[in-house]
């Protein structure tokens, strides 16, 4: 048992790269950080569409150390106090609707306790942004903000939205996608 639970910590700490998002070049485009407060890893999957076709995981982010961590910063305001493998930011495109499923989870006495909380976004160009993801095994939400400001005035987050892990307005399809088994 005791070589099932070494081997399950390295899988979480490790996997793949943890960027798994291309960004577009040029064109309509935003700002956008992703944020975890866990300690443990967090997994952020995209879908290609607001119906939740072709998931695919985009990143991972964990506050501390993370094996093959690819860190990944634009310079938006309000990451002084983050660890490097805690956020990502991105350019992403400004004509279309987001939907992500941030999942988090944490073992504790042979357990494995999991919380997943689905986003749904929209972003206008020119604009930054922030989907903060706060993880507890029993109640986990995220949070989305606009970083709005300059340099010579200061810059202030201001809350867009909250979501929480008990979806609600997703639809049918997508609804089937976030209660979908998965192995990290």
């Amino acid at each position: 048992m005791y070589k099932l639970i070494v081997v399950s910590m390295i899988v979480l700490l490790s996997g793949c790269s943890s960027i798994n998002y291309e960004e577009p070049l040029n064109g309509p485009r935003a700002k956008v950080r992703f944020t975890s407060d866990s300690e443990s890893v967090t997994v952020v999957y995209g879908y290609e569409d607001s119906n939740c076709q072709g998931e695919k995981e985009w990143m991972r982010l964990r506050k501390g150390y993370l094996v093959n961590s690819s860190p990944k910063t634009l310079n938006i305001p309000f990451a002084n106090n983050l660890h490097e493998n805690q956020f990502k930011e991105f350019y992403l495109n400004s004509t279309r609707e987001y939907v992500f499923m941030f999942i988090g989870s944490n073992m504790s006495y042979q357990k494995t306790y999991s919380c997943g909380v689905p986003a749904k976004i929209s972003i206008d160009e020119g604009k930054m942004y922030e989907l903060s993801y706060n993880y507890s095994p029993q109640y986990c939400t995220a949070s989305f903000y606009e970083i709005k400001g300059n340099e010579n005035s200061g810059f202030q987050k201001v809350k867009i939205a909250d979501f929480t892990n008990r979806p609600a307005g997703f639809g049918k399809q997508c609804s089937e996608m976030f209660k979908k088994s998965r192995m990290y």
